[in-house]
C-alpha cells in the first residue's frame, strides 16, 4: 500500500514560476489523507526557500521542510568530502549566499580550489566555462545537481538544462562529474531516509524519463510520469524505460492514489 510520494517540482508542480492547475488540491489531498510526501527537485536556480516561496506564491503550500532541493544536498557532499572547502560555482548570487553562509569559500579567481559546481544560471558564458575548465585541469573536482538536458521554462517552452554544459565540461578536462541530484540512487535513498519510507510504500511523481523515472526504478520505487512539463509522447514511445503509471497531470494523482489502495 502506498503510504509515501515523492514530488518533483519543475513540470509536476509547477510549469517556470507557474503553478500547474490542480497542483494545489493534489497537496491538500496528501495532507488531508495522512500521506507522507517530499518534493525532490533538482532545480538549482533557486534554493529551497526561494522555491517554497514560489510554491506559497501560486497557493501551493509547501513547507521548508518538504523540499529536498539540490542546493542542500551539494552543499552536504561537498562538506563532508573536505574540511573548508573551497569551489568555484556556477549559480545565481542566492544560491552563492546558501554556499558561504555554510562555511563554504567562493572564488572567482583562477587558483587552487577543490571542487568546480555547476548549476543552472542562465548568465553563463564562454568565459567562465572557460575558468571552470582550467580549474579543473588544475585538480578540482566537477560536481552538478543535475544532467538534464532541458527543463520547462515560462509559457510553455522547454529551455536547455544544465546537462550540456557539464558535458562539454567532462568532454574538454577527462573529468566524470558527480551528480548530486536525481537521477542518482543516493538522492532517493536519503529522501526516503528523511521520509522514514520503504521502496515498497513509495511512488515516485515525475516528468522526466531520465531523471525522475530512471532513478526511481533505480531504487526500487514504483514511477509515476505525468503529461506535463518535460513529457514528451514520442520519447515515452521510444524509450525502453518505461514508467508504472501514465496521468495526465498530477491533478490525477488522489484518483490513481485511490486504485492502487
Amino acid at each position: 500500500m502506498i503510504k509515501n510520494v515523492l514530488l518533483d517540482a519543475d513540470g509536476v508542480l509547477i510549469y517556470g514560476d507557474k503553478k500547474i492547475p490542480g497542483a494545489d488540491k493534489t497537496i491538500e489531498f496528501l495532507e488531508k489523507n495522512g500521506y507522507n510526501y517530499l518534493v525532490v527537485t533538482n532545480v538549482s536556480r533557486y534554493t529551497s526557500r526561494e522555491l517554497s516561496k514560489i510554491f506559497l506564491g501560486q497557493g501551493i503550500k509547501i513547507p521548508l521542510e518538504k523540499i529536498a532541493g539540490p542546493v542542500e544536498a551539494t552543499i552536504g557532499f561537498i562538506k563532508s568530502k573536505k574540511r573548508n572547502p573551497k569551489c568555484f560555482l556556477i549559480g545565481s548570487t542566492q544560491v552563492k549566499k546558501e554556499f558561504r553562509k555554510a562555511g563554504i569559500k567562493i572564488t572567482e579567481k583562477e587558483e587552487k580550489i577543490d571542487f568546480v559546481v555547476v548549476f543552472l544560471h542562465k548568465e553563463t558564458n564562454y568565459h567562465t566555462l572557460d575558468i571552470a575548465f582550467r580549474l579543473l585541469l588544475n585538480g578540482a573536482e566537477l560536481v552538478t545537481s543535475s544532467m538534464s538536458k532541458t527543463f520547462p521554462e515560462k509559457k510553455g517552452k522547454l529551455a536547455m538544462g544544465t546537462g550540456p554544459f557539464v558535458k562539454g565540461l567532462e568532454f574538454c578536462s577527462g573529468k566524470k562529474a558527480h551528480v548530486i541530484g536525481k537521477p542518482s540512487k543516493e538522492f532517493f535513498e536519503t529522501a526516503l531516509k528523511k521520509l522514514g519510507a520503504t521502496t515498497e510504500t513509495t511512488l515516485m511523481v515525475g516528468d522526466t524519463l531520465d531523471s525522475d523515472i530512471l532513478g526511481a526504478k533505480n531504487t526500487g520505487i514504483k514511477a509515476v510520469l505525468v503529461k506535463t512539463g518535460n513529457f514528451r509522447q514520442e520519447a515515452l514511445e521510444k524509450s525502453v524505460l518505461k514508467p508504472d503509471y501514465v496521468i495526465e497531470s498530477v491533478a490525477d494523482l488522489p484518483a490513481l492514489l485511490g486504485e492502487l489502495k
